[in-house]
């Protein structure tokens, strides 16, 4: 089934890539495309860390994010740190997606578990929710998430679209994306 929900985030979403110009970015292949990719790793990981900490069945297999959302406007963000106590206070600019924004964000919910998935079973709607809420407000999705608190959420609505026929892409479509693009 496929799985839509909108998010609004509480703590700015930052990049993570070097560039030359001394910025973290967001990856994109082309910066004129309306595309921001999601990292499907990072979610995947968060998901997981969410499940677990409510005890609900769950495995990286179960669920996928799409590999992109609609591009929000992006900002700059100034991140503060100091390397060790009582050390120099150093800033580092992120290109950043800013705190009250509201994000739509897919999520592909496979209605079979794999042959070889750790965890037997599907997910709920409302057990998906859960680990989404969880998510938002504990863990974050942001590679400075977990750690600094950015990436946080909140889960405005989930809402179903459908059963989902894995059959008619082999089991590799991924959400978010179309021949046409």
């Amino acid at each position: 089934m496929m799985i839509n929900a909108r998010i609004r985030l509480d703590t700015p979403l930052l990049g993570d890539k070097h560039t030359g110009a001394g910025v973290r970015r967001f990856s994109r292949a082309d910066r004129r495309l309306e595309r921001l990719p999601l990292e499907a790793k990072l979610w995947a990981w968060a998901l997981s860390q969410s499940a677990e900490a409510l005890r609900i069945p769950y495995s990286d297999d179960m669920v996928r994010v799409a590999s992109s959302i609609r591009c929000p406007t992006l900002a700059m963000h100034a991140r503060s740190y100091r390397k060790a106590a009582g050390g120099a206070l150093k800033k580092e600019l992120f290109e950043s997606v800013r705190a009250g924004t509201v994000l739509e964000v897919q999520f592909m919910v496979f209605s079979k578990p794999a042959p070889d998935a750790a965890v037997s079973g599907i997910i709920s709607v409302e057990n998906f929710r859960r680990v989404l809420e969880t998510t938002g407000s504990m863990v974050g999705v942001s590679p400075w998430g977990s750690k600094f608190g950015y990436g946080r959420f909140t889960v405005l609505d989930v809402s179903e679209e459908g059963a989902l026929d894995v059959g008619t892409c082999g089991g590799a479509c991924i959400p978010g994306q179309d021949d046409a693009e």
